[in-house]
């Protein structure tokens, strides 16, 4: 769910682009047909401009209408420096200029999908521009005659159209990036939404079974039994006794024994404080509490308490036998 929700962010961005692309190329082939029909004069060009436009026009009409954009993209990629190509057999011996029309091609794939595209697009575009050369040097166009100044004029409008592909190219993957960054910040919002959703049913339960488990065990002090274990207190709660640990730790207790000794020690101490120390002595108070040896409840004491039980008497100025 999470990398659907990923994946249609980042597509949308990128269909943006494509379309922008689509764009500025109607308003290249149108400037191109308007050069070479008026001006420059060579119907070849304009034949295919006009080829340009129409199906560039046709890709325009399905980018706005299709969801799925990658398979159609990676045709695109393939096409394009295909025509590219005969754009250049036709200007070999004129101009090395055309060669910049490829330039988009590579950069377009790795905004699009990443850097291994653009070793294959790179690759294809060197083979084509080889395969130009070759023919090139077998075969000779019987073309138009251009003039120095009809190809400067061509070069200048073939760099700046170029130069406009690059930027908006550059552009819009700035504006991906910017979509993926909060399309992942959202998404982290949402997996700890999700977390915390599902987490606060657990807390809840957690809360309400130590209730329980403080109803059980520390109003009816049954902490006070020395032969008291976590599978009675499950099977007085009939409650499976791992969920029992959860709901103690989930209280800061490190187990069960640490609960229920942190008991102990605080009935001592409650004891400590009440009783006439001079009538009873320590062996009956920890073992009231549910000490069963004193060497237990000393280490017990001190872990609790950071004191010894002679020096929190000692402390507090208490009597004992």
């Amino acid at each position: 769910m999470i990398k659907k929700i990923y994946n249609k962010s980042v597509e949308n961005r990128k269909g943006n682009l494509v379309i922008d692309y689509l764009r500025l190329m109607l308003v290249v082939f149108f400037l191109y047909i308007l050069l070479y029909k008026f001006y420059i004069k060579d119907d070849f060009i304009v034949i295919y401009s006009i080829t340009g436009f129409v199906l560039t026009g046709i890709s325009y009409f399905i980018v706005s209408k299709i969801k799925e954009l990658d398979n159609y993209i990676r045709a695109y990629l393939v096409l394009a420096p295909f025509c590219i190509s005969i754009l250049l057999f036709t200007f070999w011996k004129y101009t090395i200029v055309t060669m910049i029309w490829y330039i988009p091609v590579p950069l377009g794939a790795y905004i699009l999908f990443g850097k291994k595209h653009v070793y294959f697009y790179t690759c294809y575009i060197i083979f084509l521009v080889a395969t130009v050369a070759v023919c090139a040097s077998v075969f000779s166009y019987e073309g138009r005659a251009y003039s120095r100044n009809e190809i400067l004029i061509s070069d200048i409008l073939a760099f700046t159209i170029n130069l406009f592909l690059i930027v908006l190219l550059l552009y819009h993957r700035e504006k991906i990036r910017d979509v993926e960054t909060l399309s992942i910040l959202e998404l982290l919002n949402a997996k700890s939404h999700e977390r915390k959703t599902t987490k606060t049913p657990d807390l809840l339960m957690l809360a309400s079974l130590f209730k329980d488990i403080e109803n059980e065990v520390k109003n009816k002090e049954l902490y006070r039994d020395p032969n008291f274990t976590l599978s009675k207190l499950a099977s007085a709660l009939n409650v499976n006794p791992i969920y029992i640990s959860k709901a103690i730790n989930y209280r800061d207790y490190n187990n069960f024994n640490h609960y229920i000794n942190t008991l102990r020690i605080t009935y001592v101490k409650d004891m400590l404080s009440k009783t006439d120390l001079q009538k009873v002595t320590m062996l009956y108070i920890y073992s009231e509490a549910g000490f069963s040896n004193q060497s237990t409840f000393n280490r017990v004491f001190k872990q609790i308490e950071r004191l010894s039980p002679t020096e929190y008497i000692n402390l507090n100025n208490l009597k004992v036998d």
